[in-house]
């Protein structure tokens, strides 16, 4: 480690340090402060308590430093403050604003003995969100886009299905990430597959033939389950489609996830051709679909559109949550398509599900 000389005009100000420094140096270009590192952390888990210390021990208990996790509020509890915990801190601080009144900490850091630095580095660095529940990694964004949004419209008369969907709702609005909302999304949908299920038998009566067509229509088939319950629910089909539109926007995403990626249950069949003119229509209005499908009726454009975004909501679940060979798998790259386009299509499929209970 390199050593600085404390009388130099450069740290004048450490006398009114809160903790004794007893040395200051650079290793690995990293400031080190009485022997240790504190390495930044990009992001870590909920599971640990804000303004907190926690050791980092090997497997044969060797403690090599510990992992200091920033306050909720970004201040600094003085009452908990410990060396480690202020060694983080003066590695995050501003200096315009150190030792002020308040000790503001913004991030969170491992703060690692100068002595298993390098094997901190070369075994656990890369990895420490498989073992430690956090990362340094800085090579993608963490942070999901956001909307410049001019308005919200208050709709009256929704009502959740339950307190599980209530539940559920909350829970989307606490990801922070536009993908895992999109999955807490679908989650009140797939709620309701077996009270749909439940519901239309119960409409039935003794009709045994009846309840047997139910049953094997939906199968294992979730895919089928969704068009169940939005069969039952969507009315305002014009609304759904002018946001489906929004996938025309996103060409290259959708023709490779909806298409090149087709599935069971595809409405377009694997039709190349059908699929890009259907994408450079107009709209995805009655009139403008019955340019590619001349029989079409008022009847079966409602059922197409409920298969298409059946369809097109459950590929993208399916993408979101099924990362293996085989599966179109979306990256922060499509933010802006979940954003723009998936997040706002389940957003009013939900508005309608509500609407009906």
């Amino acid at each position: 480690m390199k050593e600085l000389d404390f009388k130099s005009s450069s740290f004048q100000t450490f006398d009114k340090f809160e903790y004794t420094v007893t040395s200051i140096g650079f290793i690995r270009k990293k400031v080190v402060v009485n022997h240790h590192v504190a390495l930044k952390v990009s992001v870590a888990s909920n599971i640990y308590h804000a303004d907190n210390e926690i050791d980092l021990l090997l497997e044969d208990g060797t403690k090599i430093g510990s992992l200091c996790t920033k306050p909720s509020n970004n201040l600094l509890d003085r009452s908990k403050l410990t060396e480690n915990k202020y060694i983080a801190y003066l590695s995050d601080v501003d200096i315009d604003v150190f030792l002020v009144k308040e000790l503001v900490m913004k991030s969170s850091y491992a703060v690692i003995h100068e002595d298993y630095l390098d094997l901190y580095y070369n075994k656990y660095f890369k990895t420490a969100s498989i073992w430690g529940n956090y990362s340094h990694d800085t090579r993608h964004s963490l942070s999901s886009k956001q909307l410049n949004i001019p308005s919200i419209t208050l709709i009256p008369d929704l009502k959740h299905s339950s307190n599980f969907h209530r539940s559920n709702s909350l829970k989307a609005l606490l990801q922070p990430y536009c993908f895992e909302r999109f999955l807490k999304k679908y989650h009140q949908i797939e709620l309701l597959y077996d009270l749909e299920v439940v519901d239309r038998i119960k409409a039935l009566k003794n009709d045994l033939i009846g309840i047997a067509g139910i049953m094997s229509d939906l199968g294992s088939n979730e895919l089928n389950r969704l068009k169940l319950v939005l069969k039952g629910r969507i009315t305002d089909y014009s609304a759904i489609a002018t946001i489906a539109y929004k996938s025309t926007e996103y060409y290259a995403i959708s023709e490779t996830l909806f298409h090149v990626f087709s599935k069971t249950g595809d409405p377009m069949k694997s039709n190349e051709a059908e699929f890009e003119s259907f994408m450079k229509l107009p709209s995805f209005s009655e009139t403008d679909i019955r340019t590619l499908r001349k029989k079409i009726t008022t009847t079966t454009y409602e059922h197409f559109i409920i298969d298409l975004i059946s369809y097109w909501i459950y590929r993208i679940r399916s993408s979101i949550a099924h990362q293996r060979i085989g599966e179109y798998i979306l990256t922060e790259n499509e933010e802006d398509f979940i954003l723009n386009f998936a997040e706002p299509l389940i957003d009013e499929v939900l508005i309608q599900i509500y609407k009906k209970q």
